[in-house]
């Protein structure tokens, strides 16, 4: 029996031999994406001058659709990429734009953006896409850039940007993406990835084939799947990833030349960077206590006495472990280009190389007061003061001062009748923490019938309902979310547990088969035992 060490080595071993049997071009170009993703060279050190200068013909020849790029694309099933938008913080999102929520009133706000983007396109050169400027609900500091064009620009970015400058460069580093077709590019990678994996595929079935009398022939199976873990992992951390980097350089560079030109003080590319530097570090905590939670619940799971459920939830969890493995290999590699420090660290070096022609313009004074103006006054401008309200009472929370958020969330609120749902959900939140559930459960409600509020509201004010039997509630909720938020195959179980306890029991065994079919079809163990575990607790009939 192989232990852990073994089996990681031995997958690792199939996942580089892999990768050297696929198609040189492919080779050379992952050694390329290593070597730039180590970090033996910065982004700007590859060409002379300013960026915008070369930007058009590296674009036009890195963004070529080659042969490869069909034959991946044939493979795959897929136009590769075609979806793929391109974040600020590098993320990238598989919806074309998927929003928690929406800002209401915040024309003004979006009139502006789209002002300040144009002025920094202005000085693009070449040909462009229309862009068109959006404003989602999100206490994120993010933006990203959509196929579409559209540009959707976090509330939570607003409320912590503090110049025009700032938003300028963040603009202009999601326009920069689309100026320099890295879609295009990503259609290549993506399809080379395509054909890695199915030769990969092949390669690792090959070699767990073997007789069933075979006493290692478990082992080999099992070495067999970690290794294409290993091996998918492979491309997503370490060639794509570099890709990334360099395509994230590439932007940033480009939004450093526009907004200098547009008259902008390119220091604020900077701030940027080390705003995401404080918002990665923030995430990482929220990780952390989520993974904590998560162990938490199995334990408590399991000491209830439902070890079935428990272990699916571990089962399930699993399955991403040889990525999880591979990405803490691969650590030094991936984390190390991909951070906000590093891409400062090369704005920084082409700011001192190219001095000459940013010095004058970064002794510049910020333009703080006309942002301030945009986004402080008018519907759009409230708007804004609620979001600051309810992400510092959110904040605060977090810290568990109680009354200082209390403050904050009720500051934010023009009355009784105010349903703002960020505002009205922090303050459900924090009534909890105060023990007053009464006053808690009035928030929640009151969050929940403002427009579209983001689905943990429902689940929230579903999971209150039912404690205390008030399935009407219950039953409402679950229908608006499935209604405004997509995902009623998530929902099944808890169809089944309110229609049963609410003497619905026909509808209750329909919600059940449906639930129990969808698992099967998709299937999802995990989603199997919540079937089940709902029916159970759901004291509905059993056939004997």
């Amino acid at each position: 029996m192989l232990d852990l060490k073994q089996l990681i080595s031995r997958g690792l071993t199939i996942s580089v031999a892999c990768l050297v049997l696929c198609a040189c071009q492919t080779v050379g170009d992952t050694l390329d994406a290593a070597r730039i993703g180590i970090g033996l060279n910065d982004s700007y050190e590859e060409f002379d001058g300013q960026f915008i200068d070369t930007a058009k013909q590296r674009r036009d020849e890195r963004a070529k659709v080659s042969t490869l790029t069909q034959i991946g694309e044939d493979l795959g099933g897929r136009k590769a990429g075609a979806n793929l938008s391109y974040g600020l913080a590098g993320e990238r999102k598989l919806n074309a734009l998927k929003m928690e929520g929406q800002a209401y009133g915040v024309s003004s706000i979006e009139k502006y953006m789209q002002r300040v983007l144009d002025k920094t396109l202005q000085h693009w050169p070449h040909e462009r896409p229309n862009f068109r400027v959006v404003l989602v609900e999100n206490s994120g500091y993010s933006a990203f850039l959509n196929p579409n064009g559209i540009i959707a620009v976090n509330t939570g970015l607003i409320v912590n940007c503090t110049s025009e400058d700032e938003l300028a460069f963040i603009l202009a580093h999601e326009a920069s993406h689309g100026l320099l077709l890295h879609q295009e590019l990503d259609r290549n990678v993506e399809a080379r990835k395509e054909i890695e994996t199915r030769i990969a595929g092949g390669i690792l079935l090959v070699s767990s084939l073997r007789s069933d009398n075979d006493p290692q022939s478990g082992e080999n199976a099992l070495t067999t799947i970690v290794g294409y873990g290993l091996y998918e992992a492979l491309q997503s951390n370490v060639m794509t990833n570099s890709w990334k980097r360099e395509q994230e350089d590439e932007a940033d560079l480009l939004a450093f030349d526009l907004v200098t030109k547009a008259g902008y003080n390119p220091s604020a590319g900077m701030t940027v960077m080390k705003r995401l530097q404080e918002t990665h570090r923030k995430e990482e905590t929220k990780i952390a206590a989520a993974e904590q939670d998560f162990a938490q619940q199995v334990e408590a799971t399991m000491n209830s006495g439902r070890i079935g459920e428990g272990t699916a939830m571990m089962l399930n969890k699993m399955f991403s472990a040889p990525g999880v493995i591979f990405s803490k290999l691969f650590d030094a590699v991936t984390n190390d280009h991909t951070t906000p420090e590093a891409r400062e660290q090369n704005l920084v070096g082409y700011f001192n190389r190219e001095q000459d022609a940013f010095l004058e313009v970064s002794l510049q004074e910020l333009k703080e007061k006309s942002y301030q103006r945009a986004t402080t006054r008018g519907t759009g401008g409230k708007v804004i003061h609620k979001r600051r309200a309810a992400y510092t009472a959110e904040e605060l929370l977090a810290q568990g001062k109680l009354e200082e958020a209390e403050k904050a969330a009720l500051n934010g609120l023009s009355g009784a009748s105010d349903r703002d749902t960020s505002l009205r959900f922090a303050l459900y939140k924090i009534r909890k923490a105060q023990k007053q559930e009464r006053k808690a459960y009035t928030n929640l409600n009151l969050a929940a019938k403002d427009r579209r509020p983001p689905p943990t509201v429902y689940m929230s004010l579903f999971d209150e309902a039912m404690a205390r039997q008030d399935y009407k509630t219950a039953q409402w909720a679950l229908k608006q979310n499935k209604r405004y938020n997509n995902i009623g195959n998530a929902l099944l179980d808890r169809e089944i547990l309110v229609y049963a306890r609410s003497g619905q029991f026909q509808k209750a065994s329909q919600a059940y088969q449906s639930c129990i079919q969808t698992a099967e079809a998709e299937k999802n163990i995990y989603m199997k035992n919540r079937c089940n575990t709902a029916r159970d607790n759901s004291f509905m009939p059993q056939r004997g």
